[in-house]
């Protein structure tokens, strides 16, 4: 990301279908580029179909939740790219918050 001129944006992607190498540039490329990686590297255990019983222990709920875009971005921009990472890729100055 140092290398990219425009640090509100991500840079082109490059991902692998059937073999050919394809370039993504606009966002919703980017963004289903980024998602099929994260589907390729990830696997859920289907043998567990029924779920554990669940225990309300309050009676309070959330009907809407609402993140702004600019909420993510100041979370982002806090981030020290020098700091080392835990095993969820995140630096840890950012979980002490």
């Amino acid at each position: 990301m140092k290398n990219c001129k425009s640090p509100d944006s991500i840079p082109v992607l490059k991902r692998n279908v059937n073999g050919v190498e394809e370039l993504c540039f606009t966002d919703e490329d980017k963004a289903n580029c980024l998602n099929d990686f994260c589907v390729s590297v990830s696997s859920i255990d289907g043998s567990i179909t029924d779920l554990p019983a669940f225990e309300r222990s309050t009676f309070s709920s959330l009907e809407h939740i609402r993140i702004e875009r600019s909420d993510i971005e100041d979370i982002i921009a806090t981030l020290d790219v020098n700091e080392a990472v835990g095993q969820d890729l995140i630096s840890q100055s950012s979980q002490n918050r």
